[in-house]
């Protein structure tokens, strides 16, 4: 992708969300076809710097930063689905997997998505954590746990390798935690466990 862009907008040292944003686009391309993760890669780029002269012009850039973390956040499931897609017309392996869930089992993941829910409400009401520096990183933690266990229902091994990721980075960042954050493992590692029975059972008796 090519633009012409004129100069740069000022820096502001004190928004790591560009950062953060550029990482995340570099891990979820990874592994894709150069072209295509460059192209993502590039159209990202594009938009931040897009946004960024907007905010200059209309003057709001002080609450760019908090714009951006929250289009982040937000943005992940989408984000992900889109790898997913990908993936699989690169690799052509399109494929639809369903996977037979129990109510038991469905309200389990309910359960533990609600807590995720309930811990991420109560975290943001503390002043003490909204000015805590490792915040936004806790919270891109959580929001990990909860797509890694809605994606675990039709792709048990994706969702157990998102939400492992993602409760590890929030036990790493609040250790003392471990206990609340130890139920969307043990979930999301039931569910992959499952789904290679099922698949070993269909094989042998195919």
């Amino acid at each position: 992708m090519s633009a012409i862009r004129g100069e740069d907008p000022p820096p502001n040292s004190r928004d790591s969300a560009p950062a953060a944003v550029r990482t995340w686009v570099a891990l979820y391309t990874r592994g894709l076809p150069t072209e295509l993760a460059t192209v993502r890669r590039e159209l990202i780029d594009a938009e931040l710097w897009d946004e960024a002269r907007a905010a200059e012009w209309l003057g709001e850039t002080a609450s760019l930063g908090r714009q951006r973390w929250s289009r982040l956040l937000r943005g992940i499931p989408a984000d992900l689905a889109w790898r997913l897609e990908q993936h699989e017309r690169a690799t052509g392996t399109t494929r639809r997997m369903t996977m037979l869930i129990s109510k038991v089992q469905l309200v389990a993941i309910g359960a533990v998505i609600v807590l995720n829910g309930v811990f991420v409400a109560a975290l943001l009401a503390s002043p003490d954590f909204r000015t805590w520096e490792g915040m936004v990183y806790t919270l891109i933690g959580l929001a990990l746990s909860i797509v890694g266990l809605l994606l675990a229902i039709p792709r048990p091994r994706a969702g157990f390798i998102i939400g492992v990721v993602g409760t590890g980075l929030a036990i790493f960042l609040m250790p003392w935690l471990f206990f609340a954050f130890l139920p969307v493992p043990i979930v999301l590692g039931y569910l992959l466990v499952r789904e290679r029975v099922m698949t070993r059972a269909t094989a042998t008796g195919a």
